[in-house]
């Protein structure tokens, strides 16, 4: 549609914008804002990850410090946890300073596919260790003496979390693993 339009004594024409234009920079100005918006939920799912991952790994850590602090305090009571050359696993409950050898116990051996939200203060997360005595993962390195296999313990931390892309078949779809090896 044009118009004549006097300024000043002078005449210009303006034209308007059709339909298909205004429809046109609704769909790119849509695009652009849907674009956006993918990009600023992938980087809080991201953060959010990586806020699960450090908060698994400080559990973790926790946990073979605990198991480090037992084995030091009463050895001989640790060296009876674990299987030979077999790996037992344990829940390790926040309240757990030692393993337990009461099956089911928070701080015992596991009895069921998964120790549940053991982790007082924090939802989602599920921790265990695992203890084997004789672990060719602990042997020593060429040129060192072997010790006696029942004193080489290799003792792993597991810690588990789920979120919105955990399935009902595997409610803790994420881990973080931390091993040590004491004798």
């Amino acid at each position: 549609m044009n118009k004549k339009v006097f300024c000043k004594g002078q005449s210009l024409v303006q034209q308007g914008q059709s339909l298909v234009e205004v429809l046109l920079g609704f769909a790119i100005a849509s695009v652009v804002i849907t674009a956006m918006s993918i990009t600023v939920i992938g980087s809080l799912n991201n953060a959010q990850r990586s806020r699960s991952q450090n908060t698994a790994t400080q559990y973790a850590q926790q946990a073979l410090e605990s198991m480090r602090q037992f084995h030091n305090n009463d050895i001989d009571t640790f060296r009876t946890f674990g299987g030979i050359d077999v790996a037992k696993s344990y829940c390790f409950a926040s309240s757990c300073a030692k393993l337990s050898s009461v099956s089911g116990d928070p701080c015992g051996e596991k009895i069921t596919s998964s120790c549940g939200d053991n982790l007082t203060g924090i939802v989602g997360f599920t921790r265990e260790v695992s203890v084997t005595r004789s672990s060719t993962a602990c042997f020593p390195k060429a040129g060192e003496p072997t010790p006696t296999p029942q004193n080489y313990i290799r003792v792993e931390a597991f810690v588990r979390w789920t979120d919105g892309q955990c399935s009902g078949a595997n409610p803790y779809c994420h881990e973080t693993r931390l091993t040590t090896c004491m004798n």
